[in-house]
């Protein structure tokens, strides 16, 4: 009976891809927050649920480590909102409700007990999160995966993870495009 546990963990070796050597995966950890505290009623629950996003989205990507970035409820977001334009900055998203635990995960998963090896976690009051990943796939160039729900962050000229069509890509000279209808039908 033991035997068979053994062949199994020698074939899991062969299954399972190693990390690529210094793959630094850059997330816009604000998406991964909102589904933790959305379907979490404790915030325990919600930072296992967190840092399992984590993981998952390391193992896909094959990166040796992470940085998650998270926007502060009280950031500056690099003072957008003082330009004036014809909308104002993010009013698309008034009256949306956030998930109670939402300000309070985003907090305690960057407290270093909560903080898993693997990883780390940056909570930021100046810049969005999004703006930290577009920082960092400069740092850490080809090295470096940015992986966002976030459809603006896909501008990057260095590896992103396409949760769509679920591979890392790169982009080529200018670009491309493509029609994609949504559930909704848009």
């Amino acid at each position: 009976m033991l035997s068979k546990y053994i062949d199994l963990a020698n074939t899991a070796e062969q299954v399972y891809d190693e990390p690529v050597m210094g793959r630094v995966l850059i997330i816009d950890g604000d998406s991964f927050c909102y589904k933790a505290s959305a379907t979490s009623k404790k915030l325990t629950t919600a930072i296992s649920r967190f840092q399992q996003e984590v993981l998952t989205a390391m193992f896909i990507c094959k990166a040796e480590t992470a940085i998650v970035h998270l926007t502060h409820k009280d950031s500056d977001k690099a003072g957008r909102h003082k330009i004036k334009g014809f909308k104002e900055y993010q009013a698309n998203r008034s009256g949306n409700s956030r998930p109670p635990l939402l300000h309070e995960l985003r907090e305690a998963v960057c407290r270093s007990e909560n903080i898993r090896t693997e990883y780390t976690c940056q909570l930021h009051k100046v810049v969005e999160a999004d703006d930290a990943c577009m920082i960092d796939a400069y740092k850490y160039g080809d090295l470096g995966v940015m992986w966002s729900e976030d459809k603006d962050l896909r501008h990057t000229p260095y590896p992103y993870y396409d949760l769509r069509r679920q591979e890392i890509v790169q982009a080529k000279g200018i670009g491309s495009l493509w029609y994609h209808t949504t559930e909704s039908g848009n």
